[in-house]
């Protein structure tokens, strides 16, 4: 009997033990776990900080796209300022050309009713003195009875008003 409960009393060591190592094993499978958890949260905090740095950089690049794009409306913009401003003062150019010619051309009006003018002053005078244009010896000799020039006899009053006036110089 003694050695019987011995026995039993060993049995009942080992099934303790048993029981101590099944809760040793799972205390370490659940600190394996744990760590294996704990990895895995590390790994997805990662990649949430791979991915805030990815988003920044996306952001980035679209903050310096817009930036790219201003820029090029902005120069587009220059650009047609420049245009407008060389039509701006191509039309000036022209109006100022423009303004010359209309300047020019009454000027020009001007001297033709000068002319119309100094020609009709002509024919009127012409009308009043038959003797125009001659000089006033000229006028003064013609008024004369008669005219020696070169032992010739020239009338009193020239026939359609035109006065040999290179004749009496060439007397004179």
């Amino acid at each position: 009997m003694y050695q019987y409960t011995r026995y039993q009393y060993a049995m009942y060591q080992y099934t303790r033990y048993q029981y101590v190592m099944y809760q040793y094993t799972r205390y370490q499978y659940a600190m394996y776990q744990y760590t294996r958890y704990q990895y895995a949260m590390y790994q997805y905090t990662r990649y949430q900080y791979a991915m805030y740095q990815y988003t920044r950089y996306q952001y980035v690049m679209y903050q310096y796209t817009r930036y790219q794009y201003a820029m090029y409306q902005y120069t587009r913009y220059q650009y047609a300022m420049y245009q407008y401003t060389r039509y701006q003062y191509a039309m000036y150019q022209y109006t100022r050309y423009q303004y010359a010619m209309y300047q020019y051309t009454r000027y020009q009006y001007a001297m033709y009713q000068y002319t119309r003018y100094q020609y009709t002053k002509y024919q009127y005078t012409r009308y009043q003195d038959p003797l125009f244009p001659y000089t006033k010896l000229e006028k003064i000799l013609h008024q004369s009875s008669i005219v020696d020039i070169g032992g010739s006899v020239v009338p009193t009053v020239p026939s359609s008003h035109s006065f040999p006036h290179s004749l009496l110089r060439q007397g004179t």
